[in-house]
């Protein structure tokens, strides 16, 4: 039953990073954020980091089955978060 419970919390801390992260990228795109470009673009980075992580463990609870290539669901992740960057360094200040 603790496995269940620990999966269960698992999947919703990776929801609240994931979040978290959206949250981030769009106070980015709209520019409503206190620190520097420089600094914000490193916090997605770490943020970015944990969430692969996290993926990765909570995929390697999971039984051999019913596990699902975590660098293919980061791999998205990279390229719509590069994509949402490069749309923010092009933008006219």
């Amino acid at each position: 039953m603790a496995s269940t419970s620990s999966a269960a919390n698992r999947r919703r801390l990776i929801h609240r990073l994931e979040m978290l992260l959206e949250k981030q990228v769009t106070e980015m795109e709209n520019g409503t954020l206190d620190q520097g470009p420089d600094k914000e673009i490193a916090l997605l980075g770490t943020l970015a980091r944990t969430l692969e992580k996290l993926i990765e463990l909570d995929e390697k609870q999971k039984p051999a089955k019913t596990r699902k290539p975590a660098n293919i669901e980061m791999a998205e992740l990279r390229k719509k978060l590069a994509d949402r960057i490069r749309a923010l360094e092009s933008k006219p200040a």
